[in-house]
């Protein structure tokens, strides 16, 4: 037995001797997320916990919005191609385009109507593709509702054009008044709406960015027709058009509460601004 542990003991010293030391192995070090990493919740996407910049008013409205719809077509007489509408809504009363002042009123002399009513009745009929037609557009549009009143036809020859200047003259008269007029209460509306701006539009102003609310343009289904929802609230609406020879431009205030469906028609006759040939 003393000989077997003395053997055991000699043969352990041989292998400690001849086997290298162990060398220690330390675990793989494991890279600790940095501070820019966002630690995402169990059950949750990186996409959910990384949220954006919270989507505009006027993006397309989800369902915690309160929306409504808005139906706008305009019918002007100048609907022919091209054609430019530039439509938006503002949350806050709109300073119209600066112009010089209403445009000077047809004449109402007989000497004045009986020469455009030669031109324009027998010489030189209006074509409604030219955009500066003899005693511009306003002029085209009192003759023209004259003419159907009137229940009269225009003349053939020039013997029987004086003639008829003289029994037609007094339907153009009234037709001529009634524009001049038309066209005054259009500047009235004017300046109204610059003294609004000035006195209202700085408060307003104010609450629409503090309730996160800003101008937004509205792209038309087709020429002269839109069909979108929007934020429901007070709004100011603004549209031009642009077409050769001739400029529209309205401004209209509408409220529209949740859910409901504002139908609003421009006209010329509604039409805040019209520069050009008119």
């Amino acid at each position: 037995m003393k000989r077997r542990s003395l053997s055991a003991i000699l043969l352990g010293s041989l292998v400690s001797c001849c086997l290298p030391a162990a060398i220690a192995v330390t675990p793989t070090q494991v890279p600790q997320p940095s501070a820019s990493i966002v630690d995402v919740p169990q059950g949750v996407s990186t996409n959910e916990a990384t949220k954006k910049t919270p989507a505009s008013l006027f993006d397309e409205p989800n369902q915690s919005q309160q929306v409504a719809r808005l139906t706008l077509k305009v019918n002007v007489p100048h609907n022919q191609k091209p054609v430019l509408d530039v439509i938006a809504i503002h949350p806050y009363p709109v300073k119209p385009p600066v112009i010089k002042g209403p445009p000077p009123p047809l004449g109402e002399d007989k000497e004045s109507l009986k020469f455009l009513l030669l031109h324009s009745g027998y010489a030189t009929r209006a074509n409604p593709d030219k955009p500066y037609p003899i005693g511009g557009w306003r002029w085209q549009y009192a003759y023209r509702d004259a003419l159907r009143k009137s229940h009269m036809s225009t003349p053939h020859t020039i013997f029987g054009a004086y003639r008829w200047i003289d029994e037609f003259l007094p339907y153009a008269l009234k037709e001529t008044k009634r524009t001049n007029l038309l066209e005054k209460e259009r500047y009235q509306r004017y300046e109204k709406a610059i003294e609004e701006f000035d006195k209202t539009r700085q408060d307003i102003e104010t609450e629409a960015v503090q309730e996160g609310l800003s101008p937004v343009q509205i792209r038309p289904r087709k020429v002269g027709y839109v069909d979108s929802r929007i934020p429901s609230g007070n709004w100011w609406l603004t549209c031009t058009r642009k077409q050769p020879g001739i400029t529209y431009y309205w401004l209209v205030p509408f409220s529209a509460a949740p859910g409901e469906n504002v139908n609003l028609l421009l006209t010329q006759a509604n039409a805040m601004v019209i520069t050009g040939g008119w």
